[in-house]
């Protein structure tokens, strides 16, 4: 039995028999981001505006509108998200080598953009090159350690390969500690284990 894997947060990659992975979709969250030189800054709102839009119609999966306003969004102003975005659609139509393209062309456009990074692990994790995808998602973390989500991949990668159970098992009781999030509590069902207590600050005040 494989853990369940889950894209777009809401769309799925895989089925019942697997474990849930995240894809890290185009967002809003473009403040640590290179953004464009020279382009007016309504075109650079425009597209970052249609950059969300395209990310809502991505968990929908309305596809061809996604596609549309991740291209219309790159063609008004070169974002880096407006790339990964139509990545994420090209990797959710199975459309492999395309966004194989799509990541790569991201990363290049902007280093520091690791929504890019951790989307092409995914694209190398669903596609069979575990070795490749293993690596991303280690680099990721590194950078990153506190994303649930690609914890959450990482450990499903590691189970899928008959990894020590009890790391897995630990690695998405760390994800669980992370975010309050079904998937994440279901794939900890599906190695046996009990999700962990979260105590963040708003419960805390809560029970004062």
């Amino acid at each position: 039995m494989k853990l369940w894997r889950n894209a777009a947060r809401g769309a799925t990659l895989g089925g019942a028999t697997s474990i849930t992975r995240y894809m890290l979709l185009a967002a809003t969250a473009l403040s640590g981001c290179w953004l464009p030189v020279g382009v007016p800054a309504e075109r650079v709102e425009r597209a970052q505006q249609l950059v969300d839009e395209g990310t809502e119609a991505l968990r929908e999966r309305r596809f061809s509108a996604a596609q549309v306003k991740f291209s219309l969004a790159y063609d008004l102003a070169p974002l880096t998200a407006a790339l990964d975005g139509q990545g994420c659609v090209a990797l959710l139509r199975g459309e492999y080598q395309r966004a194989e393209e799509l990541f790569k062309e991201a990363l290049e456009s902007d280093a520091r953009y690791d929504r890019a990074l951790a989307n092409l692990a995914l694209l190398y994790d669903v596609t069979g090159r575990s070795s490749e995808a293993r690596e991303l998602y280690d680099r990721f973390l590194e950078q990153e350690p506190e994303e649930a989500t690609v914890r959450n991949n990482r450990a499903a990668l590691a189970y899928d390969l008959s990894a020590d159970g009890e790391w897995v098992g630990d690695e998405l009781s760390k994800a669980s500690l992370l975010v309050d999030d079904g998937v994440v509590i279901g794939n900890l069902k599906l190695v046996g284990r009990i999700p962990e207590e979260r105590h963040d600050k708003e419960s805390d005040q809560g029970t004062k």
